[in-house]
């Protein structure tokens, strides 16, 4: 039957066909304007977020924290940032006299730009459309010719992103992610500050100078001023992952540290002193969890999430109140963490419905939030509106933290553990070493002792030379340091925490420039030391997170003092060492490593244009399969088409007849 027979054999049917496929591409129309693919007015002008005033600047210093009357502890405003200075070492201790041998120093970045830019289906609120420009640049310098020692001719370099910015021509329309001359997840000159009051902090506890006239307690000198530039890699190791605001971040903090050190180096040489910055392929590095190099860390992820106690978390009558809230409220907004604190911190403009912050510490209220008796503050009011209760900033971004903070706390933080065992090790090396005895003669390779002669006192020393140190001791190992810095992220430090069993659910988050500090002290000078509180051992710790000492919340150490026996965190981070029960293979090979069908799905309608393309799709398999389906009917419905059918079932027979008598059919004895 050809196409004209059935067109001519079913017109009116054609017609209804035609009708309806007109009405699935305005259903499809409407749909996409609804997930965001218009490029009209917003669906709430109360929402509507322009944060193009002062064309996205960061504004002075005098203007910083300004606009709210309260700040939430994760923007570290100054007052907070003062509270975190380095506390000291308690004078009555059952240690006896001791003397700090180390610091391994891990530290999350300053402020910064959001992470990830909106998308049409994955935006904050309706209206969000910030404009990031930067104050901020990355200076940059490249190493003198490796054939020559002439250093002249050098140059520094300022890295500014405004090659997408076209004021003249409001046209154009290729911009920067955020519009403006910020990077991604760049760091702010309110970052750069948070850092430079940490690296403070950090030289008024550890640098001394060593002249006689220390003024510091004698306890806690680490690092000689006077020689610090001697053998810098036996005092400083640097590390970092390959992001500019965690890059940024550790070089501001060794500014603080070193200010003044770094000022007479220069005086004295002319030229600046050169310390190694170690880093990594950023998709292969581990300063947070890393699923990729790590398959078990899916594993775990994807059977957390659906335990009993996180579906318990999904269906509590707080997440779902404040899903509805986003949905009803913000549009479908996501208005998470980053959403509201990169917004909120920055004296930038937040949607009025969540604009109620009070002041109160987020993470103090998580137990009446999620407890099993919930508030009642989704009710319904005589209106038939929903009430969804008060204080939605502080909830809203609970809400986000708390996910993670299940994942990395379930089953005996086995997630964070699994994470962090990489980064415990590079960890555990510097602080370790503190505690051996120094070998009678150095082990080490040429090429790293070159790396020490970096500011060796030698006043014709050049740039060369530090280049040279610099290259070649970049394929031996380092050398452990007196003062280890490790830049990286609040998904560094929640977990590194989480996996010594300290982070509970109402630390919230690390906010912006968190420090975890782990102190290696030498103890027992006087033979004074309690060896019931710290036996068989020389060696004593001390943990301090954003200023506060929190040894005693480890399970083992003494609720009476700051530092614990050293013994306590070697068995704490057993799990990093023993590989036969900690190991990244899969536990339970039949859970599939990859994304599910439906998570898939998921993701495609998550993505730009995805959920239009779904659309598309399900239309055309509808019109394909309604052609095919008609097809089938009329051709069943002629004449022509019930002889054909009866023939078939006829032969069908006629086979199942012979395959009984055990006579093999051949396919051509029933060639039409």
């Amino acid at each position: 039957m050809n196409m004209k027979m059935m067109i001519g054999a079913t017109p009116t049917f054609y017609r209804y066909l035609c009708c309806a496929i007109f009405l699935c591409l305005l259903m499809v129309q409407e749909a996409a304007g609804k997930w965001g693919f218009h490029s009209g007015g917003d669906k709430d002008d109360k929402n509507k977020n322009n944060d193009n005033n002062n064309n996205g600047k960061e504004g002075s210093r005098s203007e910083w924290y300004s606009k709210y009357e309260h700040y939430p502890t994760y923007c570290s405003i100054p007052e907070e940032m003062a509270t975190r200075a380095v506390p000291p070492l308690p004078t009555e201790t059952k240690a006896g006299d001791s003397r700090l041998v180390q610091v391994t120093a891990v530290i999350r970045h300053g402020a910064r730009t959001p992470w990830a830019a909106p998308t049409p289906n994955n935006t904050c609120w309706p209206g969000y459309q910030p404009v990031w420009n930067c104050n901020l640049t990355t200076w940059l310098g490249t190493p003198p010719p490796q054939s020559t020692v002439d250093a002249t001719g050098m140059f520094t370099v300022n890295k500014v992103y405004n090659a997408l910015v076209h004021e003249d021509d409001p046209t154009n329309v290729l911009r920067n992610e955020w519009g403006g001359t910020c990077q991604q997840g760049q760091l702010l000159t309110q970052g750069y500050e948070q850092e430079l009051q940490n690296g403070q902090a950090f030289r008024d506890a550890y640098v001394y100078q060593g002249d006689g006239d220390y003024g510091h307690d004698s306890k806690m000198r680490l690092l000689d001023a006077k020689t610090l530039f001697d053998n810098i890699a036996d005092n400083i190791y640097y590390r970092s992952d390959d992001d500019q605001r965690t890059l940024m971040s550790g070089q501001i903090v060794l500014r603080g540290l070193l200010q003044q050190e770094l000022n007479a180096y220069y005086d004295s040489k002319k030229q600046h002193p050169l310390l190694n910055l170690h880093v990594a392929d950023r998709y292969r590095d581990i300063l947070d969890a890393n699923e990729e190099i790590c398959p078990r860390l899916g594993e775990i992820s994807q059977r957390y999430r659906k335990s009993t106690d996180y579906q318990a978390f999904l269906q509590s009558k707080e997440y779902t109140t404040l899903q509805a809230f986003k949905q009803n409220v913000l549009g479908g907004g996501k208005a998470n963490l980053d959403c509201l604190m990169t917004q909120y911190c920055t004296d930038r403009e937040i949607p009025t419905q969540v604009d109620d912050f009070d002041g109160t510490r987020i993470g103090t209220n998580v137990d009446d939030y999620y407890s099993n008796e919930q508030q009642e503050q989704s009710n319904s009011t005589d209106g038939g509106e929903i009430d969804y209760g008060t204080n939605l900033f502080e909830r809203l971004a609970l809400q986000d933290a708390m996910g993670t903070n299940l994942l990395y706390m379930a089953d005996n933080n086995q997630y964070a553990k699994f994470a962090m065992i990489p980064l415990w090790k590079e960890m555990w090396y510097h602080i370790k070493s503190a505690t051996l005895d120094p070998e009678p003669e150095t082990t080490t390779t040429p090429a790293t002792d070159a790396s020490n002669d970096v500011g060796d006192g030698d006043d014709n020393s050049t740039n060369s030379d530090n280049a040279s140190a610099a290259s070649s001791s970049s394929s031996t190992i380092p050398n452990p340091a007196k003062f280890a810095l490790f830049s990286g992220h609040d998904t560094t430090l929640l977990p590194l925490l989480a996996s010594l069993g300290v982070w509970t659910r109402q630390d919230f988050w690390p906010p912006y420039a968190s420090s975890m500090l782990i102190e290696t002290h030498e103890i027992n000078f006087d033979g004074n030391t309690d060896t019931s509180v710290y036996p068989n051992t020389n060696f004593a710790f001390r943990l301090i997170y954003n200023g506060q000492v929190w040894t005693r919340r480890i399970p083992g150490c003494p609720d009476d003092e700051d530092l614990c026996s050293f013994h306590v965190l070697e068995e704490l981070l057993s799990f990093v060492t023993d590989q036969e029960e900690w190991n990244c293979d899969l536990k339970f090979p039949e859970a599939h490593p990859y994304t599910d069908p439906v998570s898939q799905a998921q993701a495609i309608l998550k993505k730009e244009g995805g959920s239009l393309a779904v659309g598309m799709i399900a239309l055309v398999s509808f019109v394909v399969g309604m052609l095919f389906t008609v097809t089938v009917i009329c051709c069943c419905c002629s004449e022509k088409g019930r002889r054909r059918v009866a023939k078939v079932v006829s032969e069908a027979a006629a086979q199942r007849r012979a395959a009984g008598r055990g006579h093999l059919v051949s396919t051509s004895e029933y060639r039409d």
